[in-house]
């Protein structure tokens, strides 16, 4: 016998408001398409029911479903949608230089393959096994004492996380100190720091606001227990954000981004040797977190609201964007990549370069339930912060009669020829007095006289 099929269980809350009395509908749960289950349910004059469905086995692959009831006079609020991720989990290539590694390797395999939201599945290769293919349909790559920036690997790596790829570069033993600076990773490895037993490293400095270090804003603690004795010693260059440092200042913990990908490069031990690391509380949340930040993995929302903005995954390069209405979109990208305002309610579905195949991405869009809010707003809302004023002490009366109008303008007319009158008096000032008299001078003769 395979392993058990996946469930789905869906609950749902029914809003009802000023119904004219108690109503029995059906409500049926849909599956990419069928009607999965239903359910009677009774709905009160106002107020809110949970209605909650029967366990059905999960669809393989991608899951879009939508709860229904019977339409009524508002039919808009009466379907909503959602959609599930494929449960792909995080798919990791797990490169290691040689086959004798897995006894240094245990830890961080054993840590990974705890949890299942998401799910890590690993693939443990050799350097010269990773073809560009394979990374098609990896999200994430763990290079273990590996040099990214060595042989055929890099010639497929590089352009792999430009596009949006995920890479963690341990470096260890082997590469502590021969790492040199890359496209993926700008630090130089400069040898190892020796720490003795009685005075080990620790943490000194870490960023706890970073989504790498999110499970131990609460908890720092946890991460200043761990001890350190031996440990790479890195150089950082030009593009290199220290996420964490060890005491004596040097980085453990960089990140680095090439094109729209990451790369988080990491000097301290994860295999039991240089450190207590893998034998502390603190190893398991770390350690997952690093594959999942650097994955760019996030928890996608079951839906959207209308007027959201829906951004598409880097990795694809044209895409085309199916609306609910069957028309067709083509996000063009700016510096931020692509999105798409959703305007519909339904489901949107990305491609790549055409509609064909199954889709790469599916988001679900409802309208806001604030929308379907049919209760008349009190108009002493919209009075809120507007005095009543008598008319009559704040100078408010009745329309002027034409007879108040006319006297009005009489004033505006007796200034006007006033400023008239000056002017006409000025012209007059300025043409009267002396008028200069012109007339010939005699020059006096030359002066004939010489020397």
């Amino acid at each position: 016998a395979g392993p058990p099929r996946a469930t789905i269980t869906v609950q749902a809350r029914v809003v009802t408001r000023e119904l004219a009395a108690p109503r029995t509908v059906r409500a049926t749960l849909m599956l990419n398409g069928r009607a999965a289950t239903t359910r009677e349910v009774t709905l009160p004059v106002s107020g809110e029911t949970v209605v909650a469905f029967a366990a059905v086995p999960a669809p393989v692959g991608r899951v879009s479903g939508a709860v229904q009831l019977a339409p009524d006079s508002l039919a808009a609020d009466d379907v909503l949608h959602f959609a599930l991720p494929r449960d792909d989990g995080v798919r990791v290539l797990f490169v290691t230089p040689s086959e004798g590694t897995s006894t240094e390797t245990m830890f961080l395999e054993r840590a990974l393959a705890i949890g299942e939201t998401p799910a890590i599945r690993l693939t443990r290769l050799r350097p010269s096994e990773v073809t560009a293919r394979m990374l098609t349909d990896a999200t994430l790559v763990v290079l273990w004492d590996v040099d990214p920036s060595v042989g055929p690997l890099a010639t497929a790596l590089t352009p792999w996380v430009a596009r949006g790829g995920g890479a963690v570069v341990v470096a260890g033993t082997r590469i502590g100190s021969r790492l040199v600076a890359s496209p993926l990773v700008p630090a130089v490895g400069r040898g190892f720091t020796e720490r003795a037993p009685t005075a080990p490293g620790v943490l000194g400095e870490v960023t706890l606001d970073h989504p790498l270090f999110a499970p131990f804003r609460e908890a720092s603690g946890a991460l200043g227990a761990v001890r350190f004795t031996r440990y790479a010693r890195l150089d950082t260059e030009v593009g290199a954000t220290v996420l964490a440092r060890f005491d004596d200042g040097a980085p453990a913990v960089v990140e680095a981004r090439h094109g729209v990908g990451r790369v988080l490069t990491i000097a301290t031990p994860l295999d039991g040797r240089g450190s207590d690391f893998a034998l502390q509380p603190a190893f398991l949340p770390f350690v997952r977190r690093m594959v999942l930040h650097t994955a760019g993995f996030a928890d996608a929302p079951l839906w959207r609201p209308t007027g959201d903005s829906w951004p598409i995954r880097a990795s694809i390069s044209a895409p085309v964007v199916s609306t609910p209405s069957e028309g067709i979109e083509r996000p063009v990208p700016d510096s931020a990549g692509s999105a798409v305002v959703l305007t519909q309610a339904g489901l949107y579905s990305v491609y790549d370069r055409q509609v064909a195949g199954e889709p790469l991405d599916v988001t679900a869009v409802n309208a806001p339930a604030t929308e379907s809010d049919l209760t008349p707003v009190d108009p002493r809302e919209l009075l809120l912060g507007i005095r009543e004023v008598d008319a009559t002490t704040a100078g408010f009366a009745a329309p002027p009669t034409p007879q108040e109008l006319e006297g009005q303008q009489g004033v505006w007319r007796w200034l006007l020829a006033l400023v008239a009158a000056l002017l006409l008096v000025e012209t007059l000032m300025a043409t009267r007095g002396r008028r200069a008299v012109s007339g010939r001078v005699a020059a006096p003769p030359p002066d004939r006289s010489t020397i």
